[in-house]
């Protein structure tokens, strides 16, 4: 199990880029408790593309990780998320709920929408990235034969592309062999970005 300080308040990390892109961001968990995630690493591989890694824990789900991506034009960010299962089932699927405050665009190549591991699982973008009456929408839904036991590790990851500085949302549902019931999941999925960048700002 790996261990981290809870980060109550967001990273305010500069990123340094001689080809602009994202001058800055500030990414982290909300702090209640659903997820112990950090940023681990953050890297600028030129063209105006980035990767971010988040590592951690997740307890229970939904959880969340919120911020900003301050920009000087159109990025693609490629994010890896290593999570620990530190619930108390096996997950037999993760859904990963993305919300931006403007439009943007996850890519369906087979080199950006992927699991790391375990290889058995596949990636499949549920919903391309749509307006659902307070923020735009993807769905990423990650699916296999082996269950991830309890303390085991599910790495994951999706590239997007999204215009100017933009509010971001990933909502991490883990799904076990207790599924939540559809309208929970909806109502989780639809309210999060508004709810978690009402609770930021304050």
């Amino acid at each position: 199990m790996r261990s981290y300080a809870a980060a109550v308040t967001c990273l305010a990390l500069c990123v340094a880029s001689a080809s602009a892109g994202i001058t800055d961001y500030a990414i982290a968990n909300d702090g209640d408790g659903a997820i112990n995630c950090v940023v681990d690493s953050w890297a600028d591989e030129g063209a105006e593309t980035y990767s971010m890694t988040i590592v951690g824990d997740q307890f229970w789900g939904p959880g969340h990780m919120v911020g900003e991506f301050t920009v000087d034009n159109d990025p693609t960010v490629r994010v890896r998320n290593i999570i620990d299962n530190e619930t108390s089932s096996a997950w037999i699927g993760y859904r990963v709920n993305v919300f931006l405050a403007n439009p943007f665009m996850v890519s369906t190549a087979p080199a950006d929408l992927l699991v790391y591991g375990p290889t058995d699982w596949t990636a499949t973008l549920t919903q391309s990235a749509t307006w659902n009456g307070t923020a735009y929408q993807a769905i990423i839904d990650y699916t296999g034969g082996t269950p991830i036991a309890v303390g085991e590790t599910l790495d994951f990851g999706y590239k997007f592309i999204f215009q100017g500085t933009v509010q971001y949302c990933q909502e991490m549902i883990p799904i076990s062999l207790a599924i939540p019931e559809p309208a929970t999941m909806s109502l989780l999925a639809i309210g999060g970005l508004a709810a978690l960048l009402r609770r930021k700002r304050s």
